[in-house]
């Protein structure tokens, strides 16, 4: 398992190279700029208040923080301690996502927020179980991961065979091994017994410049496509009271 555990992490060596795209209050986003935004924004609307939620996958801790900020009661959870910038300022829990992680929680959440992070894990159903246990009744979930279903994402399997951020480049660098499209991550959510609420999408589906001009014609030619074309995926669902 421990090749495993350094595929999770990849952000961790990024954070040396000086690749982040954004930050929140000083602390390196690895994702999609705008993400933990619209992720937040998310919760802010779909979660109670000022609840227990906790952030897998917490990276620097930049989300983390971001969450408390809004009134949240967050603890963070991650594979690598070294990358959080935030110890002894929220709680922290270590713990390899590929495994039983809610072994290592007391109680239940009222939010789980996973980002871009399932696409890291050999066995994204199971991690989906494992937060989904999480949950208090009534409880949400959202998790993001790299969207298979955009226009450049379907010609680029075309063209070379494999999905955008999914190659051996992406797989190298970047420890993306597990790829789901809209209606994997969906199935894997109701699956878990959970009932989705949204499936939202962030960033440009097309990326720029000519190169790009293929895609375009696809988006056309897929018009009548129902699943949503950003560049992440961003799914919530909530846990059935029953």
């Amino acid at each position: 398992m421990a090749d495993a555990n350094l595929r999770v992490q990849s952000y961790a060596r990024r954070a040396t190279a000086g690749e982040e795209a954004e930050a929140y209050e000083g602390l390196p986003i690895f994702a999609c700029p705008g993400l933990h935004a619209f992720a937040a924004a998310m919760a802010g609307a779909e979660l109670a208040a000022g609840g227990r939620v906790i952030d897998v996958a917490a990276g620097s801790g930049a989300l983390g923080r971001r969450l408390a900020d809004q009134g949240f009661d967050v603890v963070c959870c991650d594979a690598e301690p070294e990358a959080f910038l935030l110890h002894g300022t929220l709680p922290f829990v270590a713990a390899n996502l590929d495994e039983d992680f809610v072994v290592h929680f007391d109680g239940s959440f009222d939010g789980v927020i996973g980002l871009e992070i399932i696409e890291h894990l050999e066995n994204p159903r199971h991690f989906v179980r494992q937060c989904a246990a999480l949950l208090k009744p009534g409880g949400g979930l959202i998790l993001s991961t790299p969207n298979l279903d955009t226009p450049r994402s379907i010609l680029n399997f075309v063209r070379r065979g494999t999905f955008k951020f999914f190659d051996d480049h992406h797989h190298a660098k970047d420890g993306h091994i597990s790829p789901l499209s809209q209606w994997q991550l969906k199935t894997a959510i109701v699956d878990a017994s959970l009932d989705v609420r949204a499936l939202e999408t962030v960033g440009a589906p097309y990326g720029k410049g000519p190169r790009h001009l293929g895609a375009k014609l696809l988006g056309l030619l897929a018009r009548r496509n129902p699943y949503k074309a950003g560049v992440i995926v961003v799914a919530s669902a909530t846990k059935p009271r029953r």
